[in-house]
C-alpha cells in the first residue's frame, strides 16, 4: 500500500486596514465632550455629514473632461483628504488645491528618526514647522502607518500598501514585537484635529531591524485525514498550522514512511519518501 498525500496548510487571515481612519479620528475629537450615551450617535452624524476642508479644483480643469460620472455624493465617500467635487459633467473625488495653506489645521508632521533599542523600535516625529504648527487649538491625534517589503536590500517598487499601526496623542511611540527581521519598513504620520487634517507626512527613510531573520519553527497541529482508498492506494490529506515566521514560508518538506511488520512482530517504520511542496493556502 502506498501513500499519496494531498497537502494543505491552514493560515491566519490578515486583517485589512480600517477604512476612513482619518475621518474616524476627527469625529472622535468632535464628539470627545459628548456624553457616553450620545457619543455613538454623535460619531455617526459626524461621519455622514462630514465636510472636509479645502477647495475643489476649478470646474474648467482638464481633469473633469475625463470624468463624466457621478463618482460620489458626499465627502464621506472619498478617501483620505479627498473631497467630493461637483462639476458640470458629474462629481469626482479629488484632492483640494489649497489644503497646505488653510489656517486652523495641524501642520504636516515630520518623522524625525526611527531608533532601534534592545527590545523595541522608537519612532519620533515633530509637529511640523512654522506658525501653522503652533496655532492649532484643541486636541490633536496622530495616526501612524507603515508599509514594508521582504528582502535583503531596500527596493521601493516592492513596498506593499500602507497599513495603520496605531494612533496616539503623543509625538513618539515605542513598537515592541511588531516589526519583523528581514523586512524593510517606511513610516508616515498624520495629525488630526476636530477641524480636519492635511493628510499624511512624507515617508520616513527606510528602516530594517539589525537582527537577522530566524528559520521558521516546525508547523503545529498536524492532522491526517483519509480521503479515499482505491485498489490498495490510500489518499490522505495533511493539514497543519503555519508557524509564526520572520519571513514568509515558501515551501514545506513533508516526510512520510511505510509501516511494515518486523521479524519480531512489532511494526517497524521504514522511510520511503520525502517531498517539497509549495505553501498551499486554504481559508
Amino acid at each position: 500500500m502506498s501513500l499519496m498525500p494531498t497537502l494543505f496548510a491552514k493560515v491566519r487571515k490578515l486583517s485589512k486596514n480600517q477604512n476612513g481612519a482619518l475621518s474616524k479620528a476627527r469625529c472622535d475629537l468632535v464628539c470627545f465632550e459628548t456624553s457616553k450615551e450620545n457619543k455613538q450617535q454623535c460619531r455617526t452624524k459626524c461621519r455622514s455629514e462630514e465636510q472636509k476642508p479645502g477647495t475643489c479644483p476649478a470646474e474648467d480643469s482638464p481633469k473633469w473632461a475625463e470624468a463624466c460620472v457621478e463618482a460620489c455624493n458626499a465627502d464621506s465617500q472619498c478617501d483620505s483628504t479627498q473631497r467630493c467635487c461637483h462639476h458640470g459633467c458629474g462629481s469626482t473625488c479629488s484632492e483640494p488645491t489649497d489644503l497646505h495653506i488653510i489656517p486652523g489645521l495641524p501642520a504636516l508632521p515630520l518623522v524625525d528618526k526611527v531608533k532601534e533599542k534592545k527590545r523595541s523600535v522608537v519612532i519620533q516625529w515633530s509637529d511640523g514647522v512654522g506658525d501653522a504648527a503652533r496655532a492649532v487649538p484643541g486636541r490633536i491625534l496622530y495616526l501612524l502607518e507603515e508599509q514594508n517589503h521582504v528582502g535583503p536590500k531596500y527596493e521601493e517598487s516592492k513596498l506593499g500598501e500602507w497599513k495603520m499601526l496605531l494612533r496616539t496623542n503623543k509625538n513618539k511611540t515605542s513598537l515592541k514585537s511588531l516589526l519583523k527581521p528581514g523586512h524593510w519598513y517606511r513610516f508616515r504620520v498624520a495629525a488630526v484635529s476636530a477641524s480636519g487634517t492635511r493628510g499624511f507626512s512624507a515617508p520616513s527613510t527606510p528602516f530594517t531591524p539589525r537582527k537577522g531573520p530566524r528559520p521558521p519553527p516546525a508547523p503545529k497541529k498536524l492532522r491526517v485525514r483519509p480521503i479515499k482508498s482505491d485498489n490498495g492506494t490510500v489518499t490522505v490529506r495533511l493539514e497543519w498550522k503555519e508557524p509564526n515566521s520572520d519571513l514568509p514560508v515558501v515551501r514545506y518538506k513533508v516526510f512520510w514512511s511505510r509501516r511494515v511488520k518486523g521479524l519480531s512482530g512489532p511494526l517497524d517504520s521504514v522511510l520511503v519518501k520525502h517531498q517539497s511542496v509549495p505553501n498551499v493556502r486554504t481559508c
